[in-house]
């Protein structure tokens, strides 16, 4: 899955793609990585000089249900369903539901991938119970940096 990165022009980019993702942060690299593992020619676009995001700048936690991580340590009574829960309980009901559901039954198996594709190693935070999460299922990656995401 090896890329390259080929500096640009602001106004001109060169080449052809069947997937174009803007935004090299997480979410974008994440994207590309699925994309190219599903045998796409993908192009990824960043306006910074290196590929960076929102995440790079936070903690890079991540919360997620029902992981093999969070089994590994010893927490096996979480759920999507708990999950989804804790973030209707957390905005007061304010969350739309259906999108709140898709992001409680779809991290887990994202983080997973990311282990399995990218080589990302996942540790659960278990020292402390974050607010409006009624289980441990913080994720991060040992450094516990957004920045070691990308």
């Amino acid at each position: 899955m090896a890329g390259r990165v080929i500096p640009a022009k602001p106004d001109r980019v060169d080449g052809e793609a069947q997937v174009v993702i803007i935004g090299a942060g997480a979410c974008g690299l994440t994207a590309a990585l699925r994309a190219r593992a599903a045998g796409a020619d993908v192009l990824v676009l960043e306006r910074d000089s290196s590929p960076s995001g929102s995440t790079s700048m936070s903690s890079g936690f991540v919360p997620a249900p029902a992981t093999r991580f969070q089994r590994a340590a010893g927490i096996a009574d979480d759920t999507p369903d708990l999950f989804l829960a804790d973030i209707m309980a957390k905005s007061k009901g304010s969350s739309r539901a259906d999108l709140a559901r898709l992001a409680s039954v779809s991290i887990g198996p994202a983080l997973e991938w990311l282990s399995d594709h990218a080589g990302i190693e996942w540790i659960v935070l278990d020292d402390f119970l974050y607010p409006g999460h009624s289980r441990h299922r913080m994720h991060a990656v040992p450094e516990k940096t957004g920045a070691a995401l990308e």
